[in-house]
């Protein structure tokens, strides 16, 4: 919350992360926010980790996010390439 989501405006208690009966949350599912705040997300990702001028994601990570793998060419962690 206070690395990511609160620098790009995305006030605490306004989200909230489900967890699995182990207490753990699970970091492709669940997450449960604002269609605007899910939407400050894909625009810190198009701006490759930059907000505003300041870095929030490295954007080599950004980059790896998206490229496509051996195993499934059209997505990378997880978000879609194409």
């Amino acid at each position: 919350s206070e690395e990511l989501f609160e620098p790009i405006g995305i006030a605490p208690g306004s989200w909230r992360w489900a967890r699995d009966g182990a207490g753990r949350t699970q970091g492709y599912a669940w997450l449960e926010m604002r269609p605007l705040d899910m939407a400050r997300l894909g625009e810190l990702a198009l701006h490759r980790g930059d907000w505003d001028g300041r870095r929030i994601i490295d954007a080599a990570y950004i980059e790896e996010m998206g490229a496509a793998t051996p195993t499934n060419g059209g997505y990378g962690f997880l978000a879609q390439t194409n």
